[in-house]
């Protein structure tokens, strides 16, 4: 298991249901967290990380998003696409998650 998915598994432990100070721990119904990792169990493990990150900035990713959906900026691949970018400030995780449109819709 690559260093992404373990640090995306324990993320996901850390939200797991339970009640402070109780003696019981409330557990989800089995295969209710394989449902929840599905959608990204099977992305490289650098494209985890980066989403990992990304994630922390949700403002930054809508926008990210709404900038790729702009037709001005939606045809844009390669070098035109890095030179557009350069306006922008976001963190290089979110400039990473650019390229893959798709994601940012999902996030």
């Amino acid at each position: 298991m690559g260093i992404a998915r373990q640090i995306l598994f324990l993320g996901i432990l850390m939200f797991l249901p339970c009640a402070a100070g109780a003696q019981t721990v409330e557990a989800y119904p089995p295969g209710r967290l394989e449902r929840i990792v599905a959608p990204v169990a099977l992305y490289p493990d650098p494209l985890l990380g980066e989403i990992l990150q990304a994630s922390t900035s949700p403002l930054q990713i809508v926008e990210a998003a709404r900038w790729r959906q702009d037709p001005a900026h939606a045809g844009l691949s390669d070098a035109a696409l890095a030179d557009a970018l350069q306006a922008e400030n976001w963190q290089p995780s979110v400039r990473a998650l650019i390229s893959a449109p798709q994601i940012l819709n999902d996030m």
